[in-house]
């Protein structure tokens, strides 16, 4: 018998194999302009014909939690906030880790799969590609450590509430 390690790990593997096979075919519908690609125009086209300047500003907010300059500032102030709070020299060296790994990860898929910006009334000014969006993994991955490190001796009510803000932040 496997007992409930090897059974944990046997379904982590194929957690794993099933999602590199989800991946590997959106990578290769993405860089073959197939199937998934015809939804993202009605969605785009949609967007177009739908929008105003409200949603345009409500858009271009939440698209600023994750630039740069903001993950930065969130990253330093965590950092000090755990440092202060929890004593814990760690805080700023994981909260970098997150802030730069997140950027390896998505800039080196961004090489990879090399997706074109949308081409109808481009929202933002930024160039190259598009997949994975920078600014929702920067905030997914900075928001989520923020939730971590906040979340140090809270209880679990509290700790559940930090990951759905952090989850609802990346996922807008």
């Amino acid at each position: 018998p496997l007992g409930v390690a090897g059974v944990l790990v046997v379904a982590a593997l194929a957690g794993l194999v099933v999602t590199g096979a989800v991946v590997g075919v959106l990578v290769w519908m993405i860089r073959r302009d197939a199937g998934l690609v015809n939804v993202d125009l009605g969605v785009e086209r949609w967007a177009l014909e739908h929008s105003t300047a409200f949603s345009d500003d409500v858009l271009e907010t939440v698209t600023h939690l994750g630039d740069t300059t903001t993950i930065i500032a969130v990253g330093v102030a965590i950092s000090a906030y755990g440092v202060w709070r929890w004593r814990k020299p760690t805080i700023p060296l994981f909260v970098l880790a997150v802030v730069l790994g997140q950027m390896l990860i998505s800039n080196t898929i961004k090489v990879i799969i090399d997706r074109a910006r949308p081409e109808l009334r481009p929202r933002a000014d930024f160039t190259g590609t598009s997949f994975p969006s920078g600014h929702t993994t920067a905030a997914a991955a900075t928001y989520l450590a923020v939730a971590l490190v906040l979340a140090i001796g809270s209880s679990p009510r509290a700790r559940a509430a930090l990951l759905g803000v952090a989850v609802a932040i990346g996922v807008a």
